[in-house]
């Protein structure tokens, strides 16, 4: 299956197996594709590689493949299984 991330300049697209989308805005094209306009999209290509894409506000759209480390990151953060701080990253908001 084919899914664009798009951007004033057009679509970026990618063929992929399994995808998840987060977040924007999904119409599917004329040929069956999934054309993202503000989100972001992990995938996996036909080569078991491993995308993220970015689509915002139809200014830039663009897929970076993630590595082997990343994934394990990517998925340490999510399950809630890492081995790096993330409170250092947390801003923590005043109450008043």
């Amino acid at each position: 299956m084919k899914i664009g991330l798009e951007w004033w300049d057009g679509v970026e697209w990618k063929e992929v197996d399994e995808y998840m989308i987060i977040g924007g805005s999904v119409e599917e094209d004329e040929e069956g594709g999934l054309i993202v306009g503000d989100g972001i999209v992990v995938a996996r290509d036909p080569d078991d590689k491993v995308w993220i894409g970015f689509a915002t506000n139809y200014e830039y759209a663009d897929w970076y493949e993630l590595d082997e480390k990343q994934i394990v990151r990517l998925v340490g953060i999510v399950t809630g299984i890492t081995t790096t701080n993330l409170s250092k990253y947390i801003q923590r908001g005043e109450r008043g």
